[in-house]
């Protein structure tokens, strides 16, 4: 017989200026997620995406992704009543601090040894396949599109 599970969630707030970044879900008394209620993209985690921070995160090399929730995990970590009711806190905090760190350093690795001989080589085999810019503009970035993937499956 299956019992059921008892879902709650805890709003946590940012530390500095008490807004609002997001959600601790416990299940049954052990906290197993964070939901963040800002984009990873937000820089200054006001709530919107301005057009700038868009182009900051367009322009920026390495990727934004986790960002946003290895935040609120670190501000659910900042407050002591969470931290003493749920102590596996530390151990979320750490998993998803790790993982956006180790995907920053993957980015970071590939665009300072990869990233321009790849480009190099796509635009070589761009000009041997077309004449047309255009053309030639698609296949370089589907080169490099398919060089990231695999430098990332391969780095998993």
């Amino acid at each position: 017989m299956q019992t059921k599970s008892k879902i709650e969630w805890k709003l946590i707030k940012d530390s500095f200026d008490k807004s609002e970044v997001g959600a601790l879900c416990v299940v049954d008394g052990t906290a197993v997620a964070v939901a963040s209620f800002i984009d990873d993209k937000d820089g200054n985690n006001d709530g919107t995406v301005t057009k700038g921070e868009k182009f900051g995160a367009f322009i920026w090399p390495i990727s934004l992704k986790g960002r946003a929730a290895a935040y609120v995990a670190t501000q659910a970590y900042a407050d002591p009543s969470l931290l003493v009711a749920h102590p596996e806190l530390y151990n979320l905090r750490g998993t998803l601090v790790a993982r956006f760190g180790a995907s920053m350093a993957m980015d970071a690795i590939y665009a300072v040894y990869f990233k321009r001989p790849v480009g190099s080589i796509g635009t070589g085999i761009a000009k041997k396949i077309t004449a047309d810019k255009v053309k030639a503009f698609a296949i370089r970035k589907g080169f490099e599109k398919v060089v990231k993937d695999a430098f990332t499956a391969a780095t998993k």
